[in-house]
């Protein structure tokens, strides 16, 4: 089922393609949560799918993984799991968590996507992440990173794994215009 981006999102998504289009194969998207990265990754997914490459949405905890197969299901985004106790899927587009893909990727038995997407993207400089990322990179994926915070508490930094960062519109834009609460700090 297509759905419509806020103009705010597709904003974010021409920035991504603006991106790729100077020669970066590899962006860190950074906007506020609840901004709808997923709902993006999925547009994104949808219209790569539909010209025949493979992508994948990898995260590092099974509830995120439930969360975005139901959300990429629920735009009618048929996908297959790359998790502890599903077996392999044909299917282009895939949804995993990081250990899965890790694990199967060291044992061979599977072949680096078209787009990789990596939600949590604060997390890439781990070993499974970077590892991953590094893998899809040389096959000549392309990388798009998403996160929330794109500043790591221990200062390591994410330039080694993005060329680029884009950026959506401020937490107090999307505030203002009613897509999020405001909050009180105590």
């Amino acid at each position: 089922m297509p759905f419509t981006l806020f103009e705010d999102q597709q904003e974010f998504v021409t920035g991504l393609r603006r991106s790729l289009s100077m020669g970066n194969r590899s962006i860190l998207g950074v906007a506020s949560p609840a901004f709808g990265k997923t709902v993006v990754a999925a547009h994104i997914t949808e219209a790569a799918s539909s010209k025949g490459k493979s992508v994948w949405f990898v995260v590092h905890r099974k509830n995120l993984l439930r969360q975005t197969s139901r959300s990429f299901w629920g735009a009618g985004i048929q996908h297959g799991l790359i998790t502890s106790g599903k077996s392999r899927s044909l299917l282009p587009v895939q949804v995993g968590t990081i250990g899965t893909v890790y694990a199967r990727m060291n044992r061979q038995e599977i072949e680096p996507p078209g787009i990789l997407f990596i939600d949590e993207a604060h997390l890439s400089q781990g070993n499974m992440f970077a590892t991953v990322i590094k893998w899809c990179q040389e096959s000549g994926a392309i990388v798009i990173g998403l996160t929330g915070t794109p500043e790591r508490l221990d200062g390591k930094p994410l330039g080694a794994l993005f060329q680029d960062m884009i950026e959506a519109r401020s937490t107090s834009w999307l505030i203002n215009e009613g897509r999020l609460s405001d909050y009180e700090i105590y």
